[in-house]
């Protein structure tokens, strides 16, 4: 038994009403999108590093940071500052 082919009417086009598509990107694996960065074949500029827990990292292992990530491209940094009227 074969069912009937279904035929929908075309679609009827009615001014001020619009069906936009959105695009946007979608990272499912960031390995992959880190390699290809390596690799020379996707753009450095498609990715941001997270300061929140890099800056967390450089606070907790002070300078023993740099030893280990220096290699990864990352360093823990200081700075001095003067406050006073505490």
């Amino acid at each position: 038994m074969q069912a009937p082919e279904v035929v929908l009417p075309p679609t009827t086009k009615v001014a001020g009403i619009s069906d936009p598509v959105y695009r946007n990107a979608e990272v499912f694996d960031l390995v992959k999108l880190c390699r290809a960065i390596a690799d020379g074949k996707a753009s450095p500029t498609a990715v941001l590093p997270n300061m929140v827990f890099l800056g967390g990292l450089a606070r907790s292992m002070k300078n023993a940071m740099n030893p280990e990530w220096e290699s990864k491209g990352v360093r823990a940094v200081s700075r001095n500052d003067i406050q006073g009227g505490r």
